[in-house]
């Protein structure tokens, strides 16, 4: 009786962590969150030192500028014509 109840819980708690999963993939479809599909933008953090790098030593504000020219003709690559 107690192996039966234990089975179940499990079974319980598998069957909620799916429904929650399933949740959160459809918040993720309409663009609220992130959770399996799509990444976050884990660079902005990146992109804050290299803003605070290019003031601490402003010879290299040149690397940061080519980085941001490259990332936007990547941008710009997928968009449609004008």
């Amino acid at each position: 009786m107690k192996m039966a109840l234990v089975f179940l819980i499990l079974c319980a708690l598998a069957v909620l962590l799916w429904l929650v999963d399933r949740g959160l993939l459809k918040a993720e479809e309409r663009g609220w969150i992130y959770w399996r599909k799509k990444r976050g933008h884990s660079d902005r953090l990146g992109q804050a030192f290299q803003g605070l790098h290019t003031m601490l030593e402003p010879r290299h504000r040149h690397i940061l500028e080519e980085k941001r020219r490259d990332h936007d003709e990547k941008a710009d690559e997928g968009a449609p014509p004008a």
